[in-house]
C-alpha cells in the first residue's frame, strides 16, 4: 500500500482476513483501498460495514466507529442512497 501497488495490497489484506476475520483495521484498510484507489463503492461499503461489525460495544462508542460511519455516509451518498447516508450521518451527530 505504501508503494501504491493497490491490487497487491488488496490481495495481502484479503489473505490477512483469512487469518483474522474480525480485525477492524484490516477491514478499514481494505475498504479504503476499494473506495479511494479502486473505486468499487459497493465493495468499499461492505468492507466498512464489516469493520463496524467487528467492533466491541465500547469501541462502537468511540472515535474508530465515527471514522467508519463517516466513510459509510460518504459511500452511501456516492451510491445515491441518500436516506441511508443521512441516517449514518445522523448517527455521527
Amino acid at each position: 500500500e505504501k508503494i501504491e501497488n493497490f491490487p497487491l495490497a488488496k490481495y495481502h489484506y484479503t489473505q490477512a482476513l483469512k487469518i483474522q476475520k474480525k480485525d477492524s483495521f484490516i477491514w478499514i484498510r481494505l475498504g479504503s483501498i476499494e473506495f479511494e484507489q479502486l473505486h468499487d463503492l459497493k465493495l468499499a461499503q461492505d468492507c466498512f460495514q464489516a469493520a463496524a461489525n467487528t467492533l466491541t460495544t465500547l469501541e462502537k462508542r468511540g472515535l474508530k466507529m465515527n471514522q467508519i460511519l463517516v466513510k459509510l455516509a460518504e459511500v452511501g451518498f456516492l451510491l445515491y442512497n441518500f436516506k441511508e447516508s443521512e441516517m449514518v450521518a445522523d448517527a455521527i451527530i
